[in-house]
């Protein structure tokens, strides 16, 4: 049996265990009896001053093995594995899990702004974690976009015909969403934007985290659902069995 039918099916369902997963222990790591205004508070704060501060922690890290998860099903399983730029991809996805075992790892410090040693350090490489996180998971996204946006994966091993232009079109249009995740999310981050958009005071740091952090999340979900077994594996499974052949 192949290693793409073998494997990739658990890759994937895993990778969308970890992803759901996170996001209902992000919820109720927002729920409870506090004070904390998560429009003008970030996500971290939540992880290290909320009554279920806990939850946040391991919604983190549960995003964190989502992307190591991808990571591992874009370079060993699935049509894309045959592509330099997944490869690149799942390397940088590694850098992105990386990230955000340092946010959960070195939380934010309490009191802001630190004082001494220990407190500077902690938050020096919690800032870390959060620009690794984003930068590479970008990258992430435009890399991938680049690739379905000049060579769709239903053209790799599919014949030329009416469905197969179709699912390369539709492929394309992806690749475009995936590219513009980029400049979404910097224009997220832009407080006099988001504040005109939405018509909010002050600087809405919690919610523009928020928003930049959901776009992300939703361009890895695209991806997952372009690896997804029933279009990848059952196609590039006899070309693996020809090729080992």
């Amino acid at each position: 049996m192949e290693a793409c039918s073998r494997y990739h099916p658990v890759l994937w369902w895993s990778t969308l265990l970890c992803l759901f997963s996170a996001i209902a222990c992000l919820v109720v790591g927002h729920s409870g009896e506090h004070d904390i205004d998560w429009i003008q508070r970030g996500i971290s704060t939540f992880a290290a001053n909320a009554p279920n501060d806990d939850w946040v922690t391991a919604s983190i890290l549960l995003f964190a093995l989502c992307a190591a998860l991808l990571g591992l099903m874009l370079s060993l399983t699935g049509r894309l594995r045959h592509r330099m730029s997944a490869h690149v991809a799942s390397m940088l996805l590694g850098n992105t899990a990386v990230g955000l075992v340092f946010v959960a790892w070195f939380e934010e410090v309490k009191a802001y702004p630190p004082r001494g040693y220990a407190a500077v350090r902690q938050q020096t490489f919690h800032d870390a974690g959060v620009l690794i996180f984003f930068t590479c998971s970008l990258m992430v996204l435009v890399i991938i976009g680049t690739s379905c946006l000049l060579s769709p994966p239903t053209l790799d091993a599919s014949s030329a015909n009416e469905r197969c232009a179709t699912s390369a079109l539709f492929q394309r249009i992806v690749g475009l969403a995936l590219l513009s995740i980029a400049p979404l999310t910097n224009a997220i981050k832009d407080r006099n934007w988001t504040g005109r958009l939405l018509g909010l005071p002050g600087a809405a740091m919690g919610l523009r985290q928020r928003a930049s952090f959901a776009a992300v999340g939703m361009g890895l979900l695209v991806v997952t659902m372009l690896l997804r077994p029933l279009q990848l594996c059952r196609k590039s499974g006899p070309v693996d069995k020809t090729k080992s052949d």
